[in-house]
């Protein structure tokens, strides 16, 4: 879906990113979304593994295979 492959090219292109990171990109392309969707989608990129997670909680980072 595009919103997946938009937070997708957003973490390839910036190495390295936070959900708030993902939000605020995808609120500048229009799409207003929450966090808890945004975080849905990760999970779904990590299970996948397509996306790599470092660090717990508030301080997750997510950046590319």
């Amino acid at each position: 879906n595009t919103r997946r492959n938009s937070i997708l090219s957003f973490i390839k292109n910036k190495k390295e990113a936070m959900i708030k990171d993902i939000v605020a990109h995808l609120h500048g392309l229009g799409e207003d979304r929450g966090e808890k969707t945004i975080q849905r989608e990760l999970l779904s990129l990590l299970k996948d593994g397509l996306i790599k997670k470092t660090g717990e909680k508030r301080w997750s980072r997510y950046s590319s295979v």
